[in-house]
């Protein structure tokens, strides 16, 4: 229809013909801004499913990554997502930063929850 002819007018005439521009790989930095973004808003799951993903896709997860989730697991005293995070972070040999363990001293603080923190670490 016209909505069709109408679009390819914008279309500059050096790239008419070309195949669509591909979006740019993601990256550690893309994920995990995409992972604070969920968990600082509550949605610990998604934040853990673009984790996933991020593993899926061959981008390996760094230090920043796991204490976004750290933090935010912590800060709303969600402490098994804290525990979670935390053994993703050693299971993939990534150095448990002075921001996760401040997060995991705050969060773990029930009865027997620094023991558990004390051995995933």
């Amino acid at each position: 229809g016209a909505g069709g002819v109408h679009a390819f007018a914008r279309v500059p005439p050096s790239m008419r013909g070309q195949p669509p521009a591909r979006a740019p790989a993601a990256t550690v930095v893309s994920y995990t801004a995409a992972i604070a973004s969920c968990a600082k808003n509550g949605r610990m799951a998604d934040a853990l499913a673009l984790l996933e993903a991020m593993e899926r896709e061959g981008v390996e997860p760094n230090a920043k990554t796991y204490s976004t989730l750290v933090q935010q697991a912590a800060e709303e005293g969600d402490v098994e997502a804290a525990l979670g995070a935390l053994v993703r972070m050693r299971r993939a040999g990534v150095e448990v930063d002075e921001v996760a363990r401040g997060m995991l001293l705050d969060a773990f603080n029930g009865p027997g929850d620094m023991a558990r923190m004390l051995q995933a670490l």
